[in-house]
Order: structure tokens, then sequence, then C-alpha cells
């Protein structure tokens, strides 16, 4: 994938595609979301039982829209590499544009998506875009301090949305069973010696994969998963053998962090690689298909020249 896209114009058509599908996907959930909630009415096909069950019963409400995360994942990535690719140009597609259609994914991740991992990841790094794109612009400093102060005093205005999401009675409960899915897979990190828990099967090792709490008939029975940690299900699959992997993956990020002459670019896709091992890993199946694709880009980043278009 590196030797396909060696030049920043194969890297403006990819991001183009990703940015689309991104866009298409956000605004089908958010009118989605508004016509279930409103008028319960299914426009489209909800393609995962976990869409199908948490948008109809209305159970996870934010700002008047129901609860659709299917499409977090790709929105989110999509979005940072939009930031990455207006950190080097100006525009993907023009200025209008790109605010309507980050506006668009945005709006989608905090209210309709509310996947807090992602809510926290996007708010870092459109914070570390806000201050890298003020250091590096030729406006002057006294602009420079009044973009630095408006970011400053709309925080509290973030931090007030985060916590309605973070802190409400409906969501503080996942919070302990993240906390309790912790204990448990850390506890099985030495279960088959070096490997864990490994790749066992769904139907013949519920118990052990789930917890002891899990049933697949009680439904109010309450079961962990390895994809709701981070890292911490990374090592609940493959144990201390996934640690050279995790050394090697930071030392070669690193290394390429500093060789690169397109270093604030890095940092945006550095903050997504890494801000990701807290909870929705990018090692979980479901998500490593973005892997290669940020490691690529990094990769490209570190073998280009600067200026090069």
């Amino acid at each position: 994938m590196v030797k396909a896209y060696d030049t920043w114009e194969k890297w403006h058509n990819l991001i183009k595609i990703f940015a689309i599908f991104g866009f298409v996907l956000s605004i089908s959930k958010i009118i989605q979301s508004f016509a279930l909630s409103k008028f319960h009415v299914l426009v489209f096909f909800l393609n995962t039982n976990l869409d199908y069950n948490t948008a109809t019963s209305l159970n996870h409400m934010f700002g008047g829209f129901t609860r659709i995360p299917s499409a977090t994942d790709f929105v989110a990535i999509s979005l940072v590499l939009i930031f990455v690719f207006k950190m080097h140009k100006d525009n993907l597609f023009s200025q209008k544009k790109d605010i309507f259609l980050i506006s668009t994914d945005l709006f989608y991740l905090f209210f309709v998506g509310q996947t807090r991992s992602y809510q926290l990841l996007v708010v870092v790094v459109a914070i570390v875009y806000t201050f890298l794109a003020i250091k590096k612009s030729k406006t002057t400093n006294f602009m420079k301090l009044f973009f630095v102060l408006f970011l400053i005093f709309s925080l509290p205005i973030v931090i007030v949305f985060l916590k309605k999401q973070f802190l409400n009675s409906d969501r503080s409960v996942s919070i302990s069973i993240r906390q309790e899915e912790l204990r448990y897979y850390l506890s099985k990190i030495y279960y088959s010696h070096w490997f864990s828990l490994g790749f066992i099967r769904e139907g013949l090792y519920s118990k052990l994969l789930h917890g002891p709490n899990y049933s697949a008939i009680n439904t109010t029975m309450t079961g962990y998963a390895l994809d709701d940690v981070g890292i911490v299900g990374f090592l609940g699959r493959f144990g201390l053998a996934g640690v050279p992997i995790m050394v090697s993956l930071f030392v070669q990020t690193i290394n390429s962090f500093f060789k690169t002459n397109y270093r604030d670019e890095t940092t945006i896709l550095l903050v997504i690689l890494f801000g990701s091992w807290i909870s929705t890993s990018l090692f979980d199946p479901q998500r490593i298909f973005y892997m290669p694709i940020l490691l690529a880009f990094m990769s490209f980043l570190a073998t280009t020249n600067e200026g090069e278009i």
C-alpha cells in the first residue's frame, strides 16, 4: 500500500473517497435517527442487530436523536484523515464544502453515534489540529492570541457537553462495567502462559470469554467484551506474546515522527493511533482495516520531501 500511495495527489484522492463515504454514512444515520426519534419510522435498513436494538429501543437519546453507533469507526477515521490533509493543504474540496462535511460528521459522532471514546479522540484531534494550524499560520501574533483565547474559552462548553455524555445515569453504568472488564481481562493475561485467552470459540467458552455474569439466554445478565477495553483487550487475546507487537509499533511510529518533515501531520496520526488504545483499539478485528491505512500514511509522511505536492 505504501508503494501504491506514494504522492500527495494519490492520498488526496483516497481521502476524498473516505470523506464522501463518511459523509454519506453520517447523513443517512442522522436522517434515520431523527425519523425513529420523532416518527418511529425505519427509513433505511439497519444492517446490524446492535444498531437496530439500540436505535429502536430509544433508550440512548441525546439532543432528540436516538443512538446508531455502527458508522462511528469509519466516520472518525475519515475525519482524522481530513484533518491531516488540511494540515498540509488548505482544502480537500473547497472551504465551504469542507466545513459542511466536517460539521455533518461531527454532528453524527456527538448526537447519533454517541461513542464516547471517539468523541474524546476527535475533540483531542481537533484541539491539536487547531493549535498546530495556529502555530504554522502566517497570521499576526494578535490573531494567533485571539484564536488561542477563543479555544480556551470554548473548552468549558466542550467539557459540559462531554460531562452530559459521560456522567449521566444511563451511561455511567457502562463506565463501571468497563472497570470490571479491565480487571477481568488483566487477570487472564497469564491464563495460557504466554497467550492469554487466545482465539477461543464463542459457543464453547462463552463464560471464559465474556466473564462469569454472561448469559446468552438471560439478556439482563451483563457480559464482558474484549473490544470494549482497548489495548487490554488485545493483551487479553495475545497475552505476553502481544507485548513485542506493541513495543515494535511504538518504536517504529516514534522513529517515523523523528524522521519526517511533516511532524504536525504525523502528530495527529499518533493521537488517533495511540489514543485508540484506551477503548476502541485499532487492533480489534472490526477496526484492523484502518491500521494499515494510518501506518501507510505515516510511512509516506516519513519518506516524502517537505513541500512536495
